[in-house]
């Protein structure tokens, strides 16, 4: 097994089951859309099959270290891990001091991926892998098994002495000169396997497809696929889109079976889904680049778009005379546009698309729209896979304080699924119980969110992800209007040290959107494209959260991620207090008086 391609997918499921049936299984998932999708895709599929599991949400490698003495080593007939977007980068079979009849299963989308979980002598891990780039990554792979075990001497072939004084001083020259040119040959070719190991692991950080869309496959493999599995990979693999984790053209690629997938579920739906219907229908539609556009006004949806506002500058406060211009050349009222846009004019409804599409390129929005897919709940709400990755976000995102303070506040449901393992009592440990806690039942609402295709509960997540786009864009017109951004020598740096908005930035995915919105910027504004570096300050806890970026130069392109890379070595090479324990690689957390050593010390590093 080890490395289960696409066509081994259902092959290693069945030793899952066949595992499974003779002891436990514990299911570690991130918490990030992606993993949630996919953890809800692998869960249906365990259920079907009345495998028994124990679900664990994990959001660093802490959460992970802790699980293993509470729930691996004390389980003495766990038989089946499964790590969902959180055991590629580590090797997990050293990691968990497994026993010998205990197997992993690996479904990550980082990359590079730890090469220990690939190695075809490591019979305990498998990793579910998408076939993107096989041949490259072979030749890795067979680089990685020569250095590592390739213990041949080069002096094994020494004969006896005695015998070469009968030799020919000329059979003795030319042996020895064969001898030496294989040797060359063979060092000159562990030059080059360890040069090709080495770029391996220091190329930067990437990500490869959807973990949802992976599972969702295998669901397809084991004729289990539905409309709901199906929902989920859509999700997932858009999520991975709109946080430009993977680019246009892979996306695109890899959205073709939901397509196919969608027809074929959907074919006897019509155009209406029953208000009862708690599914729902899947539909294929377009959708727009600016955010929540069915549940917000028009306008606020277009103003507060990363990729709207930085392509007409309304980041700037001058110039949102842009999207007024926007809208009288469609023929629309300014007022019409300021409606929520369940109370516009039907007959602007109907116009939209095609006013959007006849304007749009007079102003530079040339990539306003995308394939995707809507679904309908009940007969009075549609969700576009948009507005679900953004809600699901906000709702893992949000502290229960803030979302309380944005009249968003809501009851944790009692999922007897999961249990808050038990932390040891250490200062950092109480320091960080609080926010332990509600990660973990933030976790939980998303869940139940997405698996009761809850309408309720996602409009809630929406009400909560505009409030932090709005902050958002507040934050990097200030930013960036008042020059806030330092330039450094490879990198921009920001840090967020108070405001109103700070409360709604000291989460990795809300830094991430917001480096997301500051890099359209630089992109539309023909700015130089450099890595973006984003500290916000937890003033409870002395200390920041940092979050690194790099986007392409091209919109619909990805560029991957070096800083992983220099954060690993300053950890490694300085006394200052990094934590790298997020599950993320490219999120770190320190002490707010390293900070400024930090960055003078990412300054003198080549990225």
């Amino acid at each position: 097994m080890v490395r289960v391609s696409r066509n081994l997918y259902r092959e290693a499921y069945e030793y899952i089951k066949e595992d499974s049936a003779q002891g436990n299984c514990i299911v570690f998932v991130s918490a990030d859309v992606d993993s949630l999708c996919a953890a809800l895709i692998l869960q249906n599929l365990l259920k079907a099959d009345m495998v028994a599991y124990k679900l664990v949400p994990v959001s660093s490698y802490k959460d992970l270290e802790r699980a293993k003495e509470q729930l691996v080593i004390k389980d003495d007939d766990l038989v089946s891990i499964f790590m969902i977007n959180c055991g590629g980068l580590i090797d997990a079979r050293e990691f968990f001091e497994i026993e010998d009849f205990t197997k992993i299963y690996i479904v990550d989308s980082h990359r590079p991926l730890n090469l220990s979980n690939v190695d075809p002598r490591n019979l305990q891990v498998c990793v579910f892998d998408d076939d993107d780039d096989t041949e490259r990554f072979d030749r890795v792979l067979d680089a990685y098994e020569a250095v590592t075990y390739n213990s041949e001497s080069d002096s094994n072939d020494d004969t006896d002495g005695t015998d070469d004084e009968s030799l020919d001083y000329r059979s003795k020259r030319r042996k020895l000169d064969k001898e030496r040119e294989i040797h060359k040959t063979s060092r000159h070719k562990k030059r080059e396997q360890r040069a090709l190991l080495a770029g391996y692991y220091t190329i930067g950080s990437y990500h490869a497809n959807s973990s949802a869309a992976i599972l969702y496959e295998l669901a397809n493999q084991l004729s289990k696929s539905n409309n709901d599995l199906l929902w989920f990979a859509i999700t997932g693999i858009t999520a991975q889109y709109l946080y430009e984790r993977i680019d246009t053209k892979k996306y695109i690629e890899s959205i073709k079976i939901f397509r196919d997938d969608t027809a074929r579920f959907n074919v006897n739906r019509g155009d209406e889904a029953s208000a009862s219907d708690d599914g729902g229908g899947i539909n294929i539609e377009d959708e727009y680049r600016f955010m929540f556009f069915r549940h917000w006004s028009l306008y606020n949806s277009m103003y507060y778009s990363s990729y709207v506002s930085s392509q007409l500058s309304l980041w700037n406060d001058a110039s949102d005379n842009k999207l007024h211009s926007f809208f009288a050349l469609m023929g629309f009222k300014l007022e019409q546009c300021r409606q929520i846009y369940a109370h516009m004019d039907i007959n602007l409804k109907n116009r939209l698309r095609a006013k959007i599409e006849e304007v749009s390129p007079h102003y530079g929005l040339t990539e306003l729209s995308y394939p995707s897919f809507t679904r309908c709940y009940g007969s009075t709400c549609t969700l576009s896979a948009s507005d679900m990755v953004y809600a699901i976000s906000a709702m893992l995102e949000t502290s229960p304080a803030t979302a309380v303070r944005l009249g968003q506040g809501t009851n944790t449901s009692e999922n007897k699924e999961w249990k808050e393992l038990p932390m040891n009592n250490t200062d950092d440990e109480e320091v960080n119980r609080e926010s332990h806690r509600w990660w973990m039942k933030n976790f939980y609402q998303a869940h139940d969110a997405l698996s009761k295709n809850s309408s309720d509960a996602v409009l809630r997540g929406i009400h909560l992800s505009m409030e932090t786009q709005q902050a958002i864009a507040r934050q990097v017109s200030a930013a960036i209007g008042k020059r806030v951004f330092r330039r450094y020598k490879t990198f921009r740096f920001l840090a967020i040290n108070g405001g109103p908005e700070l409360p709604m930035l000291q989460h990795p995915l809300a830094l991430h959107r917001l480096a997301l919105f500051t890099s359209d910027v630089y992109r539309a504004s023909a700015t130089r494209q450099s890595p973006l570096i984003i500290a916000s300050l937890d003033e409870e806890h002395n200390s920041y959260l940092l979050v690194s970026f790099t986007g392409a130069l091209m919109f619909g392109d990805i560029k991957r991620n070096s800083f992983a890379i220099a954060f690993q070595e300053i950890a490694n090479t300085t006394s200052l207090s990094v934590s790298l324990e997020a599950i993320e690689p490219t999120v770190l957390y320190m002490k707010k008086d390293d900070l400024p050593h930090f960055i003078h010390k990412l300054n003198t590093m080549p990225l």
